[in-house]
């Protein structure tokens, strides 16, 4: 077996053309492999074309995974932030506490329903809270029959 550059020289593939004061050597044009590169051609667009087939199935199934995905991040997100700023304010509220004696002994009275002799309680029966605000309920106004 030959080596590539022995096969061209032995061969008479090469040939050395002078063109004016030098000379170059020339090599003939490779030989047509158009059936071989389109048969690659053709393996490889039948692959890819099966692949993005199968892809392009899973899509609607991964895009709405993803979806789901992201706005659930963005409830976590809330919730973190929710989270946090209630923290914050539980140390303000703790802070403010360690230095004031009365909201200590307020603190204390609340948690233990206690209170100094002399003040007047005012136990609510348990229920529905009302606010400061809002006006005693009245029974609704009868309408008059229309005949």
């Amino acid at each position: 077996m030959l080596s590539g550059i022995q096969y061209l020289f032995r061969s008479g593939a090469s040939r050395k053309e002078s063109v004016g004061s030098g000379s170059r050597i020339v090599f003939p044009r490779h030989r047509h492999t158009g059936s071989a590169n389109t048969l690659v051609l053709l393996i490889c667009f039948v692959f890819g074309g099966a692949l993005l087939a199968a892809l392009g199935m899973r899509f609607p199934e991964e895009a709405s995974r993803w979806i789901e995905n992201q706005q659930q991040i963005r409830e976590f997100q809330e919730l973190n932030a929710d989270l946090r700023k209630r923290q914050e304010e539980r140390e303000e509220r703790l802070k403010n506490t360690e230095e004031n004696y009365m909201e200590q002994e307020l603190e204390i009275r609340r948690l233990f329903n206690l209170h100094k002799p002399g003040d007047k309680v005012f136990i609510l029966p348990p229920g529905k809270p009302e606010s400061k605000d809002a006006a005693p309920a009245l029974p609704p106004v009868p309408t008059p029959a229309t005949p």
